[in-house]
């Protein structure tokens, strides 16, 4: 057992990846040492997008956190770029995250991005939040956003307002089935196999994700299942 901090901090470091983390925080902190960080982290955005466009996705994130890593938290004193730099590095990397279907990982970056004051147009960002939670079955959630984006957003960008009425669509699509399969109408089974569901791996396909005014989100199965199953 490690008794002082100072043993705790010996360990810590002795350890090999942490390490590395230590050493590439401060490659980056000492690349910026004579320089505004605002515009070091610009400039690890913008090869963060340059890997975005290429599909080298993993390279994308790695950018990004390294601007998020040097940007500086907003301050009134600073201008409008230098401030605007942290949200753009969480939205960014937002973008890569939903990509990869890391839709978790991609919600809390959007998060932070409207917490650190997010510079452009709200309208995008909150159509990859709606799609995040659509992907994960969370559609009354997924339909508020969506209305938020309709009052924030540019209505004479007529792609974005396609994008939109074609997700409310899917919502609307969606959630009726999400709906119709709360219904049990199956028959009993006599010999339950487990089979993973698509949306909570570690459940059985016998149970659904559903959603109502009244109960909000809740687990019911389609199936019997015997206290042995």
């Amino acid at each position: 057992t490690l008794s002082t901090n100072e043993d705790k901090v010996s360990h810590c470091l002795s350890q090999p990846h942490v390490g590395k983390q230590l050493d590439q925080f401060l490659s980056v902190t000492s690349a910026a040492k004579h320089r505004k960080y605002w515009e070091k982290a610009k400039e690890f955005r913008i090869e963060g997008n340059h890997s975005f466009r290429g599909k080298r996705f993993q390279e994308a994130i790695e950018a990004y956190t390294q601007a998020i890593i040097t940007a500086s938290i907003p301050n009134s004193s600073d201008t409008a770029e230098a401030n605007g730099e942290l949200s753009l590095g969480f939205a960014n990397r937002s973008a890569v995250f939903f990509q990869l279907k890391q839709y978790d990982n991609c919600l809390s970056d959007i998060n932070n991005a409207f917490k650190y004051d997010y510079p452009l147009n709200a309208t995008k960002l909150l159509l990859r939040k709606s799609n995040c939670l659509v992907a994960k079955a969370r559609f009354g959630d997924a339909k508020t956003v969506l209305q938020s984006a309709e009052l924030s957003g540019d209505l004479s960008d007529k792609q974005l307002e396609t994008q939109i009425n074609k997700l409310l669509e899917t919502i609307d699509s969606k959630g009726a089935k999400n709906r119709s399969n709360c219904v049990n109408t199956s028959k009993p089974k006599t010999d339950l196999k487990f089979v993973s569901n698509e949306l909570m791996p570690n459940a059985s396909q016998s149970l659904r994700l559903c959603e109502s005014p009244t109960k909000g989100r809740h687990i019911v199965t389609k199936d019997d299942i015997n206290i042995s199953d």
